[in-house]
């Protein structure tokens, strides 16, 4: 038996020689796969060797960590990161949110995904397997090279990607967490060497509103208990009795490091800037903002704010405004301009302060755009204030709404000041001011009533504005600056004809609208360079009618562009206007003549009537063709008045088939088609009397009496053999 187990043994040893070999032959073995194991150490990290970005308490951070091995890594060896059981690490990640560059050489990822487990203290041990950094050297062991005083760089890099979703501490302290290294997995440094501080953090929703603005703060990373807030008004980041102000706690208490409170900008809130800060139940505050923004006090800037009297108001209207939490805290800020919708107002000369807060009267601008608006107050020493309005305009009508230049309007309006003089109207622009009214009154001589009403009726001043077609505005100011506005469109020029095609020498009729009223209307068949058909005059309202004959030089065909244009005026100032936007367009047309065949087909010999319209008047014909051949009558018939012609014609001797007919008459062309065809075939007819035709058996006594119907004449004969 023990012999048997020997030998056994012995072949078994063989073997696993053999199979070594092999392997060695092939190259399995390298130098790096062969190298000795090291001595296990730990793995330093130098001071500030470990970094998470970002620092936000309970965020998911990148961390990246700088380490000195004590001995040479290679492919396939491994090293530990212990992680401090405050920073939460997943129980599984991906070899590739992991990367280690060598100082001096290439990056890799590991050679598989990393083994998470952990030790008896909650602590997190992630093993790393190293794979190749530096893939284009051969046989190359010292990959991640020992560290030593010689070393002219500070680590080899190991950095867990945000996708690694590593979590930071809750816990506040400048060694709240750390982080160690090993290469065996047995060996770590002092756990307090490597720290990862944890600031306490705040979030501040707004930094910058009126008083009564709801704030939320928002905190992470402080200790138990209820947060306080309060106003730090000295200089230390620490709460002080007796001088800070408590303006809130949290809205519940501290879970997890997090806490939200809700606060209101109240009367403890000073005019510019507020730093807010808390305290956990610990009595701990974010003190540290050299770290960033969220690790110290937040900020708030109370800007104060500004009121209006009303939210609606008219143009000319006075208004009170009333200024908020304005001067600081000495109440003497200056006032240097106030608008509405960037029209300046005037401001009054002297303001009223009563603790940082002032009241004063101001009119709003007539020149104000209507519409919602923003009133703006600016100072030299102080933010802008600004509060919306709604500047609207006296209620007035026009009649009618549609009207052209030169046309009589009436406006009827309320809300003026009471038994006052108007300023001014005008239309279309301060430049078409109306100077007096219908009835020969001066605008700056017309009154409201002693309700502030106002009934006027002046002519639209004509110019090139109120010519222009659209919506234009007419806009009425009293002395006392109110001003009302109304709407009144200007309609376009039309110009339209009856018929809009026919002959040469016919009467057209025309209609048109949107003319300047009562002026001179001139009527162009073409450009309005030529010699006008006719004119007309424009009613009170704009509006042309009329008739022209078309001249007998006109084309046949032909297309023509009819001009209107109003005559030229002055406007009510007497200013020579450019008389432009006057004209409007149609388009006539004259039709080719045109000739008709009756009937449209016939033989040669046969007589045809022949017609034509649209020829020029008292015109001979002078030609007529079928084919090649002439077929023109003598006399040669001749157009009347119309350009009308009705003849007759012989047909020649042509071929058979479709021909062309052409007729020519004062220079003007007509063709129409027409079909001869071949001449009917008369049949020959016999007649003969009954007795003749039949003699035969007459002679033969077979009859007795005849009676024989002629069809060639439609008659009937008759023979009887009897006496008379």
């Amino acid at each position: 038996m023990n012999a048997t187990i020997g030998k056994s043994f012995g072949l078994a040893m063989l073997m696993a020689i053999g199979v070594i070999a092999t392997l060695v032959a092939l190259g399995v073995f390298t130098s790096s796969n062969t190298a000795a194991s090291h001595t296990g150490a730990a793995v330093v990290i130098p001071a500030g060797g470990v970094a998470n970005v970002p620092i936000t308490p309970g965020a998911v951070a990148t961390y990246t960590i700088r380490f000195q091995p004590a001995s040479d890594l290679v492919q396939g060896e491994s090293i530990y990161i212990k992680f401090d059981s405050k920073i939460t690490v997943p129980t599984s990640m991906e070899k590739e949110r992991i990367t280690i560059s060598a100082s001096g050489g290439g990056t890799a990822n590991p050679l598989s995904d990393p083994e998470i487990s952990e030790d008896g203290n909650g602590n997190t041990i992630v093993k790393i397997v190293l794979a190749d950094t530096d893939p284009s050297q051969a046989n190359v062991q010292n990959e991640i090279v020992a560290w030593d005083t010689a070393s002219t760089n500070t680590g080899h890099i190991l950095t867990f990607s945000t996708l690694a979703n590593i979590k930071n501490s809750v816990d506040p302290s400048l060694t709240a967490a750390w982080v160690n290294m090993s290469d065996d997995g047995i060996t770590y440094g002092a756990e307090a060497e490597d720290t990862v501080a944890v600031y306490r953090w705040l979030d501040l929703d707004d930094n910058s509103d009126k008083r009564g603005k709801v704030l939320t703060l928002i905190g992470k990373g402080w200790k138990d208990g209820t947060a306080t807030v309060f106003l730090n008004l000295d200089t230390t980041q620490a709460f002080t009795s007796g001088t800070d102000i408590v303006i809130g706690t949290s809205d519940a208490e501290i879970s997890g490091g997090e806490f939200s409170a809700t606060l209101t900008v109240d009367t403890n809130f000073s005019v510019g800037v507020n730093s807010i800060n808390a305290t956990d139940g610990r009595g701990l505050t974010a003190s540290d903002p050299q770290i960033g923004a969220r690790q110290g006090m937040q900020s708030f800037t109370l800007t104060g704010q500004i009121s209006s009297s009303t939210a609606t108001a008219s143009r000319g209207e006075e208004i009170t405004v009333t200024v908020e939490d304005y001067g600081g805290s000495t109440g003497t800020g200056e006032v240097t301009g106030i608008t509405f919708g960037g029209t300046p107002a005037t401001l009054p000369s002297t303001v009223t302060w009563t603790n940082n807060t002032g009241t004063f009267a101001v009119t709003v601008p007539s020149s104000a755009q209507i519409g919602v608006q923003t009133i703006v107050l600016s100072s030299d020493t102080e933010a802008a204030r600004t509060v919306g309005i709604t500047v609207s305009g006296l209620a007035i009508v026009a009649s009618p709404t549609t009207a052209v230049a030169n046309q009589d309007i009436t406006v009827s309006g309320s809300g003026f000041t009471k038994s006052t003089l108007l300023t001014s109207i005008s239309v279309a622009g301060t430049a078409n001011t109306v100077t007096s009214l219908t009835d020969s009154t001066l605008v700056t001589a017309k009154s409201t009533d002693s309700s502030g009403n106002l009934v006027a009726t002046f002519k639209i001043p004509t110019d090139e504005s109120t010519r222009t077609p659209g919506d234009h505005k007419v806009i009425i100011t009293d002395v006392a600056g109110r001003v009302g506005e109304a709407i009144i469109t200007i309609p376009p020029r039309t110009l339209v004809l009856d018929p809009v095609e026919s002959r040469r020498g016919s009467t057209v009729n025309f209609t048109g609208t949107g003319y300047q009223a009562d002026v001179t209307v001139s009527i162009f068949y073409g450009p309005t360079t030529g010699t006008a058909r006719t004119t007309t005059s424009a009613d009170a309202a704009g509006n042309i009618s009329g008739s022209f004959t078309i001249q007998n030089t006109v084309g046949i065909p032909s297309t023509t562009t009819v001009n209107s244009q109003s005559a030229c005026s002055t406007t009510s100032t007497g200013a020579v206007e450019t008389c432009t936007q006057r004209t409007a367009s149609s388009t006539h047309k004259v039709p080719q003549a045109s000739v008709t065949v009756e009937p449209t087909s016939a033989a040669p010999g046969d007589t045809i009537s022949v017609s034509g319209i649209g020829f020029p008047g008292y015109v001979s014909i002078s030609d007529m063709t079928i084919a090649t051949v002439s077929a023109l009558p003598t006399p040669a018939p001749a157009t009347d008045k119309e350009g009308v012609f009705n003849t007759t014609a012989l047909v020649p001797q042509l071929d058979t088939g479709s021909q062309a007919l052409l007729v020519t008459a004062g220079g003007t062309t007509a063709t129409s088609s027409f079909t001869v065809v071949k001449a009917a075939v008369v049949p020959v007819t016999t007649t003969a009397n009954t007795t003749d035709v039949f003699a035969d058996e007459i002679t033969s006594d077979n009859l007795v009496r005849v009676w024989l119907f002629s069809n060639a004449d439609q008659t009937w004969s008759f023979f009887d053999p009897r006496p008379a």
